[in-house]
Formats: structure tokens, sequence, C-alpha cells
């Protein structure tokens, strides 16, 4: 059966990293009864499954939810589980009845209170991700930035958006990290993967970003 919104363990907008375990397994049914976790440490079992579950590590998303506040980006009347929603609708773009199933809402409930957190979260990106980042740590290196493309999955039929990375239709963006300190630094899209190789893409943006003899 699948669980009621007020019976999540973790309703409260200041969550533990232990309560942000125990929501992530109440959210997708599992040890719905239990108040424990297991060993929270990075590679445990409870780890790994809130990884695959939600794409990012229990860390990560208390961090996310600090930067929402603090940026007054979160939404009116928004709770820390619609965001957890959010996060496990991004890992895995099931369709929205079969969420709102899973998670005990109704669709339409489902849908207002967790797109708002999508939208929320794509406006960090001018928090974030911050070009001069690049020369975190810099040692006077003549190479700051490692850049690749990554290709998202989306619900659509055209020879431009084919992605042969996963057999279908897709976006594609360009994505330049820090290389000493992880930073993203640079992020460029979407583009559509039929019809953009890496290098068309760099040439259009990032190229001109780069310092001389970068």
């Amino acid at each position: 059966m699948a669980p009621k919104r007020h019976e999540y363990p973790c309703s409260k907008n200041e969550p533990s990293i232990n309560d942000v375990y125990l929501l992530g397994k109440r959210i997708i049914g599992c040890h719905s009864s239990s108040s424990k976790t297991g060993k929270l440490t990075i590679g445990s079992s409870e780890d790994r499954l809130f990884r695959q579950s939600y794409g990012l590590s229990v860390a990560v998303v208390l961090e996310a939810w600090r930067l929402l506040q603090v940026h007054n980006l979160l939404p009116d009347g928004g709770c820390f589980y619609q965001l957890v929603w959010a996060l496990h609708f991004m890992k895995y773009y099931e369709p929205e009845l079969v969420l709102s199933a899973k998670f005990g809402a109704d669709p339409k409930t489902f849908r207002k209170q967790m797109w708002p957190f999508i939208h929320a979260l794509s406006e960090l990106e001018y928090q974030v991700i911050i070009f001069d980042n690049c020369y975190k740590g810099d040692q006077q290196h003549d190479c700051l930035l490692s850049v690749d493309g990554t290709d998202f999955r989306i619900n659509w039929t055209s020879k431009a958006f084919y992605s042969h990375k996963f057999k279908g239709c897709g976006l594609w963006y360009e994505v330049a990290l820090n290389i000493l300190t992880g930073d993203i630094c640079w992020i460029n899209g979407p583009f559509e993967p039929g019809k953009y190789n890496d290098l068309m893409i760099f040439r259009i943006g990032l190229m001109g970003e780069l310092d001389e003899g970068e």
C-alpha cells in the first residue's frame, strides 16, 4: 500500500541525515514500518539504495535544500518531501500517474507540488555553476577544465534528437569541470544530439571563454 504524505517520517523542513534516509526509504515503500537505518556511510547499503533511488547522496540533497532556502527559491508552502519527490521523478522519468500512486498522492496534487521544485532547482544554476570557479586551486597549469557531453532521455520521436548513447531521443549538454576541485564551472545546452557533435558545441560557446593558450 502506498504511503500517505502525513505518514512520512520527515515532514519537518530542517531534516537530519538520518531523517532523509528514512524519508527516502518511506517514499519508495522500503521498510515502511522501520524507524531505524543501517550504517550511514558512503558506499553502505543505505547509501547505495538512496543514490539509486534519487540520483544523489543525502549530503547533496541537504545542500540543495539549504541553497533553495538561502536564495529564496523555495516554492510557496514547499516541504522537504516534495523536493525528494522531484529528485526521484528526474532520476527515473516515470509517468506521473505511476509516481503519484507510488507516493500516495493525487496525480493533480503530485504535479502541483513536484514541478515547482524542479523549476526552483534549475534556478540554482546561476548560484552554483560559476565559470570563474575554474581558477579555484589553480597551480598555474595551462589546462584548468575537463569537458564532456552528457545526454538526457526525453519522451520524443525525432531524428534530430536521436542519441546513440541510449538508442533513443534525448537532449545533449556540454559540461566542464574544474580538474582539481571538481566544481561544475560551465554548462551549455540543450542541443539536439542528431545535429551537433562535441566539437561543434565547443566552438559555439566554451572555446571563446578560455584563456589564451589554454
